[in-house]
C-alpha cells in the first residue's frame, strides 16, 4: 500500500496536458486498492492516500475508453461502508469531472451527478459537508436547466416536515412496549427528516457558493 501511494503520487501529476500519463490505463485497477488504503489503521498511510487520491484525479488526458472505467471504480467506492472512503471520493470526482468536462459522456455525467446528490444526504455529516463543495463544482459547469432542477429539489428537501417530539408515556405490559416501539419509529423518522433538511440547506448553499458574486 505504501508503494502504491508513492508511485501514484510521483507519477500521475508529473505529466502536463500534452503527454499522457503511463499509469492512466491502469488507474481503474489501482483506484480500488488506493481507496481501500483509506481504511488502514496507519494514520500516516491514510493521510497520504487521501492526498494521493486528489493527485490521481489530476491525471491529464484520460483516454475515452479509460475514463468510464475510472468513473465506475469511483462509483463503487462511493458505496463503501466507510465514510472516510465516501468523503474522499467526492474531491476526486469534482477534480476529475472539472478536468474532463468537455469529453465526459452525457450518461457518465448523469451518474456523477446522481452520486454527488446521493452523498449530499449521506448518514455521516462530514460526507454531506464535502458533498456540498462537490455539488458547487457540478453547478458551476452544469447547464441552467440542471441548476433550476437542483434548486427545486433542494428547496423541497429543506422544507421537509419533521414529526413532533412526543413525551414518553409510562405504562406497563403491552402498552409500554408499544409506546417504546412507536418512539423508536418516530425517532428514526425524525432523524431521516433532519438529514434530508440538512442536505437541502447544504445543496442551496452549494448553489450560492457556485456563483458567489451574482447573489443579490
Amino acid at each position: 500500500r505504501h508503494s502504491l501511494v508513492c508511485v501514484i503520487t510521483h507519477v500521475c501529476p508529473s505529466f502536463d496536458s500534452m503527454y499522457p500519463c503511463p499509469l492512466a490505463a491502469h488507474l481503474p485497477g489501482l483506484l480500488p486498492a488506493l481507496f481501500h488504503a483509506l481504511e488502514d489503521q496507519d494514520q500516516d498511510l491514510t493521510r497520504h492516500a487521501k492526498g494521493c487520491a486528489e493527485l490521481a484525479a489530476n491525471t491529464p488526458m484520460l483516454a475515452w475508453n479509460v475514463l468510464p472505467q475510472v468513473l465506475t471504480a469511483v462509483h463503487q467506492a462511493a458505496k463503501s461502508s466507510s465514510w472516510h472512503v465516501r468523503a474522499t471520493v467526492l474531491p476526486f470526482l469534482q477534480i476529475l469531472v472539472f478536468r474532463h468536462q468537455f469529453v465526459i459522456r452525457d450518461a457518465d455525467m448523469e451518474v456523477v451527478q446522481q452520486t454527488m446528490i446521493n452523498l449530499l444526504s449521506d448518514s455521516q455529516v462530514e460526507v454531506r459537508e464535502v458533498a456540498s463543495d462537490a455539488v458547487a463544482v457540478l453547478v458551476r459547469i452544469g447547464s441552467e436547466g440542471l441548476v433550476l432542477g437542483l434548486r427545486s429539489r433542494f428547496t423541497e428537501w429543506a422544507r421537509t416536515p419533521l414529526p413532533a417530539k412526543k413525551k414518553s408515556a409510562g405504562g406497563a405490559g403491552g402498552k409500554g412496549e408499544e409506546s417504546r416501539t412507536e418512539g423508536k419509529e418516530d425517532a428514526a423518522t425524525r432523524m431521516q427528516g433532519e438529514r434530508l433538511r440538512h442536505a437541502g440547506v447544504l445543496g442551496l448553499a452549494a448553489l450560492v457558493q457556485a456563483n458567489p458574486y451574482e447573489v443579490p
